[in-house]
């Protein structure tokens, strides 16, 4: 390992831990909520599922989707449930991906480490973020920062890594294996619909593997603010081997679903 990781393993950390702190502070976004609400099935005993030919990818690190639909379950608090329910790439426990809904996070989890390329998620409690967060609730995160920060100070620490990932960084063995699953279930992706994604040039690797292991793909939405969607569509198009002109859709006041959705 370079001379700089520890410096660099130390700067990931302090990004975890403001974004969880962000996250705990301002709660769910609401079009989290809006977006789960609007495609959640029930049974005709009251019991919620979720759409089997709907896969996510995110570049994002943060935990809005478990919190979301661990509000939706009543399940408050961090637990493997939630993970199993959605089939989370990474998790404890990581398997292969083996059909219907799931959601990959690309980039690695906010609060996320490694161990033995075992991922190890950190617990959180929906009772405590947003307006319900508390003085215990912050007092306790400031600690739990602290002592994390004071881990990684020692080369026998048990934090390996910190699971925020970026795409031109070393191998994570975590990361790969839930970029490699990820191509496993969108493979017979027949629609895709980008919300929000810029395309950035540095993950132009990864997403043209992507785009173009979509064999086959038809239709394509674009979802993005009117002052950037021209780039936007402009970076896909030159990523992806299909003449597929995309939808577009600018307004962004919640996560863009198709009509004909089902």
């Amino acid at each position: 390992m370079t001379e700089w990781y520890p410096e660099y393993k130390k700067l990931k950390l302090i990004l975890s831990e403001f974004l969880i702190y962000e996250e705990v502070k301002c709660g769910i976004d609401k079009r989290y909520d809006t977006f789960f609400a609007a495609i959640l099935n029930k049974n005709s005993t009251g019991k919620l599922s979720i759409p089997e030919n709907l896969r996510i990818l995110s570049w994002n690190y943060d935990r809005q989707i478990e919190f979301s639909i661990g509000q939706f379950q009543k399940i408050h608090e961090h637990s493997d449930k939630i993970a199993d329910l959605i089939q989370l790439y990474p998790r404890k426990n990581s398997e292969t991906y083996n059909g219907g809904f799931a959601v990959f996070k690309l980039n690695g989890s906010v609060g996320g480490i490694t161990k033995k390329n075992q991922f190890i998620p950190l617990s959180y409690n929906t009772k405590e973020i947003g307006s319900k967060l508390n003085s215990d609730t912050l007092d306790r995160l400031i600690t739990q920062t602290l002592l994390r920060y004071e881990d990684i100070q020692f080369p026998d620490s048990y934090i390996e890594d910190i699971l925020i990932n970026y795409s031109w960084e070393y191998e994570n063995e975590v990361v790969n294996q839930t970029r490699e699953q990820a191509l496993i279930a969108t493979k017979e992706t027949t629609d895709l619909i980008v919300i929000g994604y810029s395309f950035p040039t540095f993950n132009r690797k990864l997403d043209s593997e992507i785009l173009n292991n979509m064999e086959n793909l038809e239709t394509v939405y674009v979802q993005s603010p009117k002052e950037s969607i021209d780039g936007v569509v402009q970076r896909l198009k030159a990523l992806s081997n299909k003449a597929i002109e995309p939808i577009r859709n600018d307004d962004v006041e919640e996560f863009y679903i198709p009509f004909d959705f089902d």
